[in-house]
């Protein structure tokens, strides 16, 4: 499997105001109390009627905010291949850190109303999807925690 950065001279314009893309562009200060930080994967290999894939994922991280998922940071822009390798096309894909206060299962809702709401309706032939977003987490969120993903975490992504 191979997976290669879609620009990797700067980082996209999703990913320049540190990851608090959508309603509210000033950096909220950190909660602690009950969130959860949760790494999303965010991928789409289909245009809908109205969107291009990077657009559809740009779309998705701005809709975050309005479902209480608050952005911590945000990798670039990847392809990375249907597997098996030649079943599809390639992904466009991307992680975010979020901190959240809902569980899992309240997530996985919002997460599946993100997904509707851009157009897509689960797997097709050949396993194209117009947006898929997969939850890996939770972790409590702690100041300690969040520094670590600010500084070291940002490299990392």
């Amino acid at each position: 499997m191979w997976c290669a950065p879609l620009n990797n001279t700067k980082r996209l314009a999703l990913c320049d105001n540190g990851g608090t893309l959508g309603h509210n562009t000033q950096r909220e200060k950190t909660k602690t109390a009950g969130h959860m930080i949760y790494l999303i994967a965010l991928s789409s290999n289909v245009a809908s009627p109205r969107l291009d894939p990077k657009d559809i994922i740009s779309q998705a991280l701005w809709l975050f905010s309005g479902e209480g998922l608050h952005q911590r940071t945000v990798s670039d822009l990847f392809l990375a291949p249907m597997l098996p390798e030649g079943e599809g096309p390639d992904y466009l894909t991307s992680v975010a850190v979020i901190e959240t206060e809902w569980p899992l299962g309240d997530l996985a809702l919002r997460l599946r109303k993100i997904e509707a709401a851009l157009g897509d309706h689960g797997p097709n032939s050949g396993g194209a999807r117009v947006l898929r977003l997969e939850t890996i987490g939770p972790w409590p969120a702690t100041s300690r925690d969040l520094m670590a993903l600010r500084g070291a975490g940002q490299a990392a992504l």
